[in-house]
């Protein structure tokens, strides 16, 4: 149900706004200051809409979520719910852009660490915390009316008011974008 109510939220803008542009988007990424996963990539996805409010810069929404599982004993999610801006360079067919987003992320850790001699430590933590998340990334369009693109995206999600480890995420996107 959570997933439907954030798709609703995500497609509604471009029933109300016109040339809403919609990005989705798999995600490849791992966290920074974590010896226990750090060679463990996570995996997920990220929903992004947007609208241009000037010819080269927008204001939109994103929904991402990175899960790190690679065996039974592991079992790290993160969340992010962000309002976000971003520039765009130009207005060619290949746009490289920057912008930034900042809100909420919830942060899930039930992680079982092997301590060697039979014994186990389980560490479960649920916390939310705000982020902030910028990014940088191209997107090259598909067609001459600009409304099919193929995008990459790379984002550093951080935590500055986090008293846990991790505090962050590097995290790489690649996907579709459609403006409606």
């Amino acid at each position: 149900m959570k997933l439907i109510t954030i798709i609703f939220a995500l497609l509604l803008p471009g029933a109300v706004f016109p040339q809403v542009t919609l990005k989705a988007g798999f995600t490849l990424g791992n966290r920074w200051n974590e010896t226990l996963n750090s060679q463990t990539i996570g995996k997920g996805f990220r929903l992004i809409a947007e609208k241009n409010i000037l010819p080269r810069l927008t204001v939109g929404a994103a929904v991402s979520y990175i899960s790190f599982n690679p065996n039974a004993a592991v079992n790290v999610r993160y969340n992010a719910y962000n309002l976000l801006t971003a520039y765009y360079f130009n207005t060619k067919k290949l746009q490289p852009f920057v912008g930034a987003a900042f809100g909420y992320t919830n942060y899930q850790d039930n992680t079982t660490l092997n301590l060697g001699g039979g014994i186990s430590s389980k560490q479960e933590r649920q916390k939310s915390y705000g982020n902030v998340s910028p990014f940088l990334g191209l997107k090259y369009h598909m067609d001459k009316k600009k409304k099919a693109a193929f995008f990459l995206q790379g984002n550093a999600d951080f935590v500055p008011v986090a008293t846990i480890d991790p505090i962050g995420f590097v995290s790489v996107v690649t996907g579709i974008a459609y403006q409606l």
